[in-house]
């Protein structure tokens, strides 16, 4: 996902709050409704982030934001550049 933060979170949010809102009934949870949890990170404008660091650090918020409870969603902290080829355009 291209964007910063902010929007990363916006998006998370946005997400985790209309799955929630479908009240589909989860079929395992007695009257319990579907809801998901979210892990995102980012890098910064004009960095260069492998795309593995990318994705260990949004399966790492995940993770987190599981620990933490239902319907939720945790943001990385930034992704420090790495050296690469261009931003998030290779899979090491």
């Amino acid at each position: 996902m291209s964007g910063n933060q902010k929007e990363a979170g916006r998006v998370a949010d946005l997400l985790t709050t209309r799955i929630r809102e479908l009240n589909l009934p989860h079929k395992n949870v007695k009257q319990g409704i579907v809801t998901i949890n979210c892990g995102t990170s980012t890098c910064s404008h004009g960095e260069y982030a492998s795309l593995l660091a990318l994705i260990r650090a949004a399966d790492e918020a995940l993770y987190t934001a599981k620990k933490q409870g239902r319907n939720r969603y945790v943001q990385a902290e930034m992704v420090e550049g790495v050296e690469g080829t261009g931003p998030v355009d290779k899979l090491e």
